[in-house]
């Protein structure tokens, strides 16, 4: 869905735009540094356009009429050939989580009406996978280059600005995935900001996998417009390795993982009371980084004062699969607290309190739910974030909560959790917290942080968190006071890009 702001933009926008004209400007330039047997193995942005137009060619060769395309693996050098060659062939490529049951990747390659898949070895019980989709009419392992060269050599991209690119299923927090179709230009417009950029020499390290939006077109389809040097971590368990091998000056991360490389700091300076906290970081994230930036839940303001401390700067970015994804991000000047800055392209409105979105990278709808489609947008063409927010006069935005989570008390009074939770997560006490409604009245529940537990030597854990509510009931309005609060012993349960499922999806 197109607007003013479009018609500033080129019009032939696409996927394949960007990939030719990274090529033309960067060259030789490293574009993808990754491990193999090894050795770190470095991909020019002529080599992944070079290699990406071939793999198309022999895609068509397989698939010669315009169809959906299935992608399931890590992501590796080849996945990214192998992505960029579906949507460079003009058709739709379908990325599906490696990890998923059986019974759910069957599901949405059917959901999909995939005709292909491209799959390497961490798809589990392939053979039955395939068995079970008889639509399938090709496989293809992106572990390997194709097995022959193609007859006829593809010279430029076969994507349209309004073909449809990708079709990306969301994280699902209410149970239920559906296939978001987001056109070639919507991709390529979302890139098209000034407000963020990290050009020149930057090197960043691509954590989360290709099938969230989050990566696909942050870590991925940004860098490629703005020439950074895209390293590729290999795993989770690898991170601490890789991080200090590619030395990344940026990171992209959902809030579970920053947590989680942040605890490793603190343990290094707790072995190590004399040592620096710059230094102590260096040992963990490598010399350079100087940037994180999280998206996907909401990030403790206090773990961003720590980070501070180490010259690492912490900045939240907000959207939503829906808008391609980018609607608001960090620009320097924007504040811990806060989701960025709006976006140049994006247009954004409070109704009712909720934010509501236009801009020419809002997607074409949900693959084949066209009631569900027509609830998402307004009559006036406004997409509905179902999220609460407000806006400062500087474009700056602040997530106060999500519409379907309001508690709408006894009394009539709305509240939302998560500027409850909010609150409270900035407490070093409180690793995670869930706020809900119970008997009209406001209940919680509080994962403690074990790692300060056992610094300051507490205890009596349950009585330290009732201390806590104690103190913040009084800082706060009656209407937003914790009547109920039971402590929780293991993290919460959580969708695929770090958001606590909350338990009125979990009945």
């Amino acid at each position: 869905m197109r607007t003013g702001a479009a018609k500033e933009m080129d019009q032939a926008l696409t996927v394949g735009g960007l990939l030719r004209d990274a090529a033309a400007d960067y060259g030789k330039k490293p574009c993808i540094k990754y491990r193999m047997n090894g050795e770190t193995v470095t991909k020019s942005y002529r080599e992944l356009y070079a290699d990406s137009l071939e793999c198309a060619a022999y895609i068509l060769q397989l698939c010669p009429e315009k169809s959906h395309i299935a992608l399931i693996g890590k992501t590796s050098y080849r996945y990214l050939v192998c992505l960029n060659a579906i949507i460079l062939s003009g058709n739709t490529a379908v990325p599906i989580a490696n990890n998923l049951p059986l019974r759910e990747t069957v599901k949405l390659l059917g959901d999909s009406d995939a005709v292909g898949i491209l799959y390497d070895g961490t798809l589990q019980n392939a053979d039955a996978v395939l068995a079970a989709s008889p639509m399938i009419r090709f496989r293809m392992l992106t572990e390997v280059a194709p097995p022959e060269p193609p007859e006829a050599p593809l010279e430029a991209p076969m994507d349209t600005p309004d073909g449809c690119a990708v079709i990306l299923y969301s994280s699902g927090t209410t149970g239920e995935r559906k296939g978001v179709m987001l056109s070639s230009y919507a991709l390529a417009s979302n890139v098209c900001f000034k407000e963020m950029s990290f050009e020149g020499d930057h090197v960043a390290l691509n954590v989360l996998p290709m099938y969230h939006i989050f990566s696909f077109s942050c870590d991925y389809l940004k860098n490629l417009k703005d020439g950074v040097c895209i390293c590729l971590n290999s795993s989770l368990p690898a991170l601490g390795e890789e991080l200090l091998l590619f030395e990344p000056s940026v990171l992209r991360l959902v809030p579970t993982v920053a947590d989680s490389l942040l605890r490793r700091v603190r343990i290094l300076r707790k072995r190590n009371p004399d040592m620096p906290p710059r230094e102590a970081a260096e040992r963990v994230f490598g010399r350079n980084l100087r940037n994180i930036i999280v998206s996907g839940a909401a990030y403790s303001a206090a773990n961003d004062r720590e980070f501070s401390e180490m010259g690492i700067t912490v900045r939240q970015g907000y959207g939503m699969t829906e808008t391609g994804p980018r609607i608001a991000v960090p620009d320097g000047n924007t504040c811990a607290a806060s989701g960025g800055r709006i976006i140049s392209i994006c247009q954004v409105r409070l109704q009712n309190g909720e934010i509501q979105v236009k801009s020419p990278s809002l997607m074409t709808g949900y693959y084949k739910r066209e009631e569900e489609t027509r609830a998402m947008f307004t009559e006036d063409g406004w997409l509905r974030t179902g999220d609460l927010g407000r806006i400062t006069p500087d474009r700056e935005l602040f997530i106060t909560g999500r519409l379907k989570n309001v508690i709408i008390l006894g009394n009539g009074e709305n509240v939302s959790p998560e500027e409850i939770e909010a609150a409270y997560l900035t407490e070093p006490l409180v690793a995670e917290i869930e706020v809900y409604e119970d008997g009209g009245k406001i209940a919680a529940e509080i994962l403690p942080d074990e790692a300060y537990v056992r610094t300051v030597g507490i205890t009596n854990v349950g009585a330290a968190v009732e201390a806590l509510v104690e103190k913040k009931n009084k800082e706060n309005i009656a209407a937003k006071e914790i009547d109920r609060v039971t402590v929780r012993t293991t993290p919460f349960p959580k969708t695929e890009t770090g958001k606590i499922k909350r338990r009125r999806w979990n009945t």
